[in-house]
């Protein structure tokens, strides 16, 4: 079926066709199966025989480029464009141009502006900017934004998550929290009496729900303080027990956090 001026208009063997819109589907002769809904969709398609090309287009001047290309299926207006050999391509989203003529096997999302989201090659995938899902889950390319965040992030060998793996940071003097802290370990490597400062939000706006490790790794015992700021510990003890004891910080609302683990007097 051809509507359109120039839609189909070479066709010869190619059958079960579908091209709707000027020029769609133009030049092909003998491919069969293919859906091309849009101006100059797949208008430069041509086989040197009948065979199944199953190519999908819809919206103007989407895989306009293609040749040979076959078992594609692309939605969106001008998008496509490169390809011209490729097999086995999806594309979704408007003005995804420049691609290489013998890409193959991708699934590519992007928005109206040509930007790709989304990208699987066949091998892994690709998170091409920030998709976040609710405020504490950040699928990333680059890492999370923010010292509260789990997320997924590119690696040569896919996603991998971020945020559940534990970081250490070892300090040889007191110290006192900052933001970047958030879910690490801090040792205390020290052979003399320390602390460890928990500061108030208006200094380090730790999100509610933080936890902070902290463990005596040397000598020196280990103890917290804090101005402003409410700890809360099982018989108000702030000092770690012994060396290589550790307790968990945990944020549990603006100015007040819980001390839990092994603690005495």
């Amino acid at each position: 079926m051809a509507i359109g001026r120039q839609a189909a208009r070479l066709n010869t063997t190619g059958c079960l066709n579908i091209a709707l819109g000027w020029g769609a589907l133009e030049s092909n002769t003998t491919g069969c199966n293919n859906i091309a809904i849009g101006r100059d969709t797949l208008a430069s398609q041509n086989f040197a025989s009948t065979s199944t090309t199953a190519n999908v287009a819809i919206g103007a001047y989407s895989l306009a480029d293609v040749t040979t290309g076959s078992r594609n299926t692309v939605l969106g207006v001008n998008t496509g464009r490169g390809v011209t050999t490729g097999l086995a391509n999806t594309i979704v989203g408007s003005n995804v141009t420049a691609l290489a003529a013998g890409l193959s096997n991708n699934i590519i999302i992007a928005d109206g502006c040509g930007s790709i989201q989304f990208r699987y090659d066949g091998s892994k995938s690709n998170i091409c900017s920030n998709l976040s899902l609710g405020s504490n889950l950040i699928i990333d390319s680059t890492g999370a934004t923010g010292p509260t965040d789990y997320y997924l992030a590119s690696s040569t060998s896919g996603l991998v998550w971020k945020g559940l793996q534990k970081t250490f940071n070892r300090r040889t003097a007191s110290y006192t929290l900052v933001l970047s802290d958030a879910f690490k370990v801090i040792e205390m490597n020290l052979t003399s009496s320390n602390t460890v400062t928990i500061p108030t939000n208006a200094s380090a706006s730790f999100a509610t729900g933080t936890f902070i490790d902290v463990i005596q790794y040397g000598a020196g015992q280990t103890s917290f303080t804090a101005s402003g700021v409410t700890l809360r510990s099982t018989n108000d003890w702030l000092k770690i027990n012994a060396r290589y004891g550790a307790v968990t910080l945990l944020k549990v609302d603006t100015n007040e956090w819980y001390i839990i683990g092994n603690l005495n007097a």
